[in-house]
């Protein structure tokens, strides 16, 4: 009965072993990923720029500005440390990295390789004056790309 049972995982064993050889005809097709694309067209970069600019500004940045401008005041929740101005160099590198590395990045593509798309590349420099404002004005003076 042990004979049987050597045999039968043996065979299983080879059938595993040369379906798995035989699965593919050209192996550099695997590191080929469809979800992480190589070039991306302006069409999906100036939504992913837009969304990425306006929830930083929008959100933590103007919570921050909100209270240190007395607009708002903190009576002892979520917000306490921001009113109290209490902050490090941590506090904001999401907000700095999404701005500056995520959606000035995104929109200084779409300018530079999209003049066939007019509209897209006006909306796209308006975002990018309108972002790099709003990070000088945040951080003060930081490099900028010429377009």
């Amino acid at each position: 009965m042990k004979n049987i049972q050597s045999y039968i995982n043996k065979g299983i064993v080879a059938i595993f072993i040369s379906l798995s050889l035989i699965a593919c005809d050209d192996l550099t097709e695997l590191n080929d990923n469809p979800n992480n694309p190589i070039d991306v067209p302006a069409e999906f970069l100036l939504p992913s720029a837009t969304v990425q600019g306006t929830y930083y500004i929008g959100g933590s940045l103007n919570r921050a500005t909100s209270l240190w401008m007395q607009y708002w005041a903190s009576t002892g929740g979520q917000y306490q440390r921001l009113d109290r101005y209490d902050v490090d160099l941590s506090t904001f590198n999401t907000d700095w990295a999404q701005l500056y590395a995520g959606a000035l990045t995104d929109l200084s593509i779409i300018i530079e390789k999209s003049p066939e798309l007019p509209n897209y590349r006006a909306q796209a420099r308006i975002l990018y004056v309108y972002y790099f404002q709003m990070i000088t004005d945040l951080w003060g003076m930081c490099l900028i790309q010429k377009l």
